[in-house]
């Protein structure tokens, strides 16, 4: 007599995948050295298909980073489970992340002049991640967030590992908000405002050091470039969500290893310097399933989106 395979049964013959949590970004040297390699490719995108910025772009990179981790594991099972799959979705996610994550500095640093004194930021800086810091270790010990993540922030040294450390802590807020909210002294606000100022600080640092990155734009326009890469990543960053939920569709833990790019954004309505970014809503939608019986790589395929919270920009 033969035994119906239920998916019950399928979701226990599968070995279970690890979360994906923020990693913390790199710093904006080898982040540079990223964005040289995916320029080629950026270039080449149609700029009547560039897709529209509603979401935090350092929060989305951090999320992207963290996520490539467990998606490049499972690269060995896309590999010979779905053929046709184009695998550089895969190996390039980290680069694309980086690249999306220095157009937008230099994006930052073209369109937002501070006057806020050096020093100021600092005290700032160095106080708002101390006390987030605090807020996150107490949410590991509670397994609420990933410990891990939290080590590696708490190890940052010198004044740009602060900067870097400051957008770290608000993706791993606000990719865990829905578990957290109520569970925490951390607000919204001081979440939003350590992204802000983590930029405002890594630009203030270049700004001041002859070794520093050039945020220039090097000639191009650093809104159409931070489109153009945001564009490629989002699309990237798809596929592998259609290709990990193919894979993992008896167990049903796809947006664990590839979470949506966007938790909760600003409140505060959009403003010309936000250069078409608007986000005065909460949205984490999942997309809809992937047939298992339509494996992703194939043609014909419709454009899914990790949030459905973007449009396509005609």
């Amino acid at each position: 007599m033969s035994t119906v395979k239920t998916k019950k049964s399928e979701k226990v013959a599968q070995k279970a995948v690890v979360p994906s949590a923020p990693a913390r970004p790199l710093a904006p040297k080898t982040s540079a050295e990223a964005f040289e390699r995916i320029l080629p490719l950026v270039e080449k995108v149609d700029p009547g298909n560039v897709r529209t910025i509603n979401l935090d772009v350092p929060m989305a990179a951090s999320i992207v980073l963290g996520a490539s981790e467990r998606i490049s594991e499972l690269l060995p099972e896309v590999e010979r489970q779905l053929p046709t799959f184009d695998k550089a979705n895969i190996l390039m996610l980290n680069d694309l992340a980086l690249g999306t994550w220095y157009a937008h500095l230099v994006w930052v640093a073209q369109n937002r002049r501070d006057t806020t004194a050096f020093d100021t930021l600092i005290e700032e800086a160095t106080e708002l991640r101390r006390a987030l810091l605090a807020d996150a270790e107490a949410l590991a010990y509670r397994g609420l967030v990933d410990e891990q993540r939290v080590a590696e922030i708490r190890e940052g040294r010198g004044h740009l590992d602060t900067a870097n450390d400051l957008v770290a802590l608000s993706s791993l807020f606000g990719e865990a908000w829905v578990r957290v909210e109520g569970r925490t002294a951390a607000t919204r606000t001081e979440i939003e405002r350590a992204a802000e100022l983590g930029v405002q600080l890594i630009i203030s640092i270049g700004r001041r050091s002859d070794t520093g990155p050039d945020f220039s734009p090097g000639g191009l326009d650093p809104a159409d470039v931070r489109l153009r890469a945001y564009t490629l990543l989002r699309a990237a960053y798809d596929e592998c969500l259609r290709a990990v939920t193919y894979l993992r569709w008896s167990f049903e833990d796809a947006q664990l290893v590839v979470p949506p790019m966007r938790r909760f954004v600003r409140r505060r309505p959009p403003t010309e310097e936000d250069g078409g970014e608007d986000g005065d809503e909460d949205s984490d939608d999942p997309v809809d399933p992937v047939d298992p019986d339509e494996p992703a790589g194939e043609d014909g395929d419709e454009d899914d989106s990790t949030d459905g919270d973007d449009e396509d920009v005609a």
